[in-house]
């Protein structure tokens, strides 16, 4: 939109500069400046999202579209749940597998 409105406006300014006048289709300027949400961090936002969801149905009811996006986020939600626990549960059994651990357990069974 604001693309739109300088190429309408300042032709001259675009034709002097060598601008393009027709951006790709990809360009986001907000893709610069935003940094990715981290898995937590959407995973509590779209909790809050589904919490308010149903708090609007409870008054208003819910129609197909809405429905359709409480699925999917639903669907979103168990994703990041189930690979926050397995990172959680790589991280605990990396640190059972510490190699310092094996050595003190051998250095006592050899003493026993």
């Amino acid at each position: 939109m604001v693309w739109e409105t300088v190429v309408r406006l300042c032709p001259p300014l675009l034709r002097l500069t060598g601008a393009r006048a027709n951006p790709p289709k990809f360009f986001n300027l907000l893709e610069l400046f935003v940094t990715p949400e981290t898995p937590e961090a959407e995973l509590a936002r779209l909790l809050k999202e589904q919490d308010e969801t149903m708090q609007d149905e409870i008054f208003v009811g819910m129609s197909r579209a809405v429905r359709a996006e409480y699925e999917r986020r639903a669907k979103r939600i168990e994703e990041l749940r189930v690979a926050l626990r397995n990172e959680r549960d790589g991280r605990m059994k990396a640190e059972h597998q510490n190699p310092c651990n094996d050595l003190r357990d051998s250095g006592r069974k050899s003493m026993g």
